[in-house]
């Protein structure tokens, strides 16, 4: 029978009062066109500026869809995880193509050439255990050794002081239909790209191993071969990840430059953009194109103030319909997704879940303390920040003195693996970074991720004060949390299962601050210093209510001179949303630099804790290099007096360079000196020495996904990058 499903969400049907295994027909869509809705207006509607190359990364559909990079990784497969066996019973595989390139040619200093000039992998990926995998996607190699996929084209590029990139032949650019132009791709179309950019992050490029100079010299192109020369030291995984993501990588003939109209424009991707309005834009596949899917239509909806019920209904009722082919289930309630996956998993074949990633690349958001606000307290203000003068900090203090140990002490007086598993069952992650962040600098190591180096990443060092200096009271591993869980009296008692071990030792240490603070500044024990602890607003529900109030009872019962209040962040001005969605180690660190809240360079160059070897060191090479144009002690002065752009700008001028071209450039450099153990501890470092308030929502559970519902005739690969290549889809 021709059925349809039509659920209405306001309020939601009981979706598992439906029949599972009801036969049903969809209107029937040609099922090699993709149709996606996006509640935004056309980006390139009248205007194809967003197509030319930049400085940037590729992050949009229109990126992916008219893909025109040296290089990419194609990726197969679906992912399955097996929720009974705890694994992955199915995984998305990538590996590098060469695409428009005929082979590449690295030479070493000796002028040793090695070819690499097929694409070649193995798509066999052992399991890890139990008959399943750990993880949803892994890179494929290949023993061919003159395959791009083999793990020596990696070791080789470290080494390399010159690489060839040699053209296919007859490869031309397409028009608007997807029919061959009389133009063919070029070395010089490369050429042409980069001398479009405008804001080219030289120091950075060059910190990974390319030679700028070589990089836009003409002599170095040709029709056929492009030459591009390294520095002596090179990152060939960060390079190879500019050469595939970076849109100043790209075949752009010079006929473009002068082109704003999507018809008159040269495609060199799988898809051309064959029609472009204000409020639909459709991409064909070329016709030398063997992707499965044919056509895709993106629709924009105008409408500016829809309801979310209205948004769900139509985009489900649009779905079973099939006029749309996948859509996000995070637009919809907990409750409302529960339904769905359930319907997904049960043997109606209407639905189809397709695993976009792991809800724990979305804990990217931290409570950090917002240390540009000053409170109408002023003993709070001198307690945290060492002064109550307005727009002053002593950042000394603050990283150095009673500050940081207070903040460190109170903040881990809770067993924040024992909170956490009590409410969901999962494991807490105690760090800035994102979890599913590459470690830049992970070479022959299992530690691939940050997920990999957990332990260390989340490792827990409290601190205490004997005679004015700051010293460790102790270090643990974050699991050892789990241990006073099952203790026996610890499970009888949730008041004592939420208190870490340690209370006793911590409550000992901030007694002892704060009878120090009290007796340098006069004040009478009946003062009372309000300290908020933070919680995000849309957490609150009657369960973690009372939670909250179990860990504002533990924080109550430390000193009656404290009085501990529970607030939602965005009610309160002493902390604030910071949001790390950095993927890879060398970002994360850049982004801490160019963050004003979180100002890394101010932490290097105030902090002496010496049980931060890590961050010693790393200072020690910031203060190396930024000293060697700058007197270090007026950055320090302009820093304790809040004037951070003053100090960014002299730094400009000094460096003659962006500020955000100088850090990137610092923390390539760094990266190419450390081994990924000093990066795994240094990360590590960084978040304990900014004492983070404990947030719920920075969870770890690999069993919940985020999933978008797909059409069930798609078969299409879990992504690491949240961008869709058409061209890896598979029609089934």
């Amino acid at each position: 029978m021709n059925k349809k499903w039509l659920l209405s969400l306001a309020p939601i049907i009981p979706l598992n009062t439906m029949s599972a295994a009801c036969v049903y027909e969809k209107n029937m869509v040609d099922k090699s066109t993709y149709i996606i809705e996006k509640d935004s207006e056309n980006p390139i509607y009248e205007n194809l500026d967003n197509l030319k190359p930049s400085f940037k990364h590729r992050d949009s559909l229109q990126d992916s869809l008219l893909s025109n990079q040296l290089l990419r990784y194609k990726f197969e497969n679906e992912s399955h995880y097996d929720q009974i066996n705890g694994y992955y019973s199915k995984i998305s595989i990538k590996y590098l193509t060469l695409g428009k390139i005929d082979k590449i040619i690295i030479y070493d200093s000796k002028n040793n050439k090695n070819i690499f000039d097929n694409d070649d992998v193995d798509k066999k990926i052992d399991k890890d255990k139990w008959g399943g995998y750990l993880n949803y996607i892994y890179l494929a190699k290949s023993s061919n050794s003159k395959s791009i996929n083999n793990p020596e084209f990696i070791n080789k590029l470290n080494k390399a002081k010159k690489i060839e990139i040699q053209l296919k032949d007859n490869i031309f650019y397409k028009n608007y239909l997807g029919f061959n132009t009389n133009l063919k791709i070029k070395g010089f179309d490369l050429l042409n790209s980069i001398n479009q950019v405008k804001d080219l992050n030289e120091h950075y490029l060059n910190a990974i191993g390319l030679n700028i100079d070589s990089l836009k010299n003409e002599d170095n192109y040709s029709d056929k071969l492009i030459t591009i020369h390294l520095n002596n030291q090179v990152n060939a995984k960060l390079l190879i990840d500019e050469l595939i993501n970076n849109k100043m990588f790209s075949w752009q003939p010079s006929k473009n430059n002068l082109e704003n109209s999507y018809k008159n424009y040269y495609y060199a991707g799988e898809y051309v953009l064959n029609e472009n309005d204000f409020d639909k834009q459709i991409f064909i596949k070329s016709g030398e194109s063997k992707a499965d899917i044919k056509k895709i239509i993106i629709k924009f909806n105008l409408l500016k103030e829809i309801d979310d019920n209205t948004k769900n209904n139509h985009d489900l009722n649009a779905y079973e319909q099939g006029f749309i082919s996948s859509f996000n289930l995070s637009q919809f309630n907990s409750k409302q997704q529960n339904d769905l996956i359930n319907l997904a998993n049960s043997a109606n074949l209407l639905y189809k879940l397709h695993i976009l990633d792991v809800k724990n690349s979305e804990n990217n958001y931290s409570i950090v303390d917002n240390r540009l606000y000053k409170s109408g307290d002023q003993n709070y203000q001198k307690l945290i920040f060492g002064t109550d003068k307005d727009n002053e900090v002593d950042w000394n203090y603050y990283y150095n003195g009673d500050s940081f140990v207070l903040r460190n002490n109170i903040n881990n007086l809770i067993n924040k693996f024992s909170i956490t598993y009590n409410f969901s069952k999962s494991q807490y992650y105690d760090n800035l970074i994102n979890y599913d962040a590459k470690i830049s600098n992970a070479y022959q190591t299992n530690y691939e991720n940050i997920k990999d180096a957990f332990d260390h990443i989340t490792k827990i060092k409290l601190f205490k004060l004997e005679s004015s200096k700051t010293t460790i009271l102790d270090e643990y591993y974050s699991n050892e949390l789990k241990s006073k869980y099952f203790e026996k009296d610890s499970y009888a008692n949730i008041y004592e299962q939420f208190k870490t071990r340690y209370f006793l030792e911590l409550k000992t240490s901030i007694n002892s601050i704060l009878d120090n603070f009290y007796k340098k500044n006069s004040l009478s024990n009946s003062e009372k210093i309000n300290w908020v602890i933070p919680v995000k607003s849309n957490l609150i529900n009657n369960n973690l209510k009372n939670i909250y109030e179990i860990i504002k009872k533990i924080l109550n019962d430390v000193d009656p001179r404290l009085l501990i209040n529970i607030k939602p962040v965005n009610e309160t001005n002493f902390y604030k949303i910071a949001n790390y969605k950095s993927k890879n180690t060398i970002q994360f660190l850049i982004d801490l630099f160019n963050n004003d809240n979180e100002e890394l360079l101010i932490n290097l160059l105030f902090n002496e804790i010496k049980e931060f070897q890590e961050i010693q060191k790393f200072k020690k090479f910031i203060e190396n290099e930024l000293g060697s144009k700058i007197n270090l002690d007026i950055i320090k002065k302009l820093a304790n007096k809040m004037e951070f752009n003053k100090a960014k700008k002299l730094i400009e001028e000094k460096f003659n360079a962006s500020y955000g071209s100088v850090v990137a450039n610092w923390v390539a450099k760094y990266h190419q000196n450390k081994n990924y153990y000093s990066i795994i501890k240094l990360i590590n470092e960084i978040s304990l020495s900014y004492a983070l308030p404990y947030d719920y929502s920075k969870i770890i559970n690999l069993k919940l996904f985020n999933y978008e519902l797909i059409q069930p005739w798609f078969s299409k690969p879990t992504r690491d990058d949240n961008l869709i290549y058409f061209e890896d889809i598979k029609v089934e």
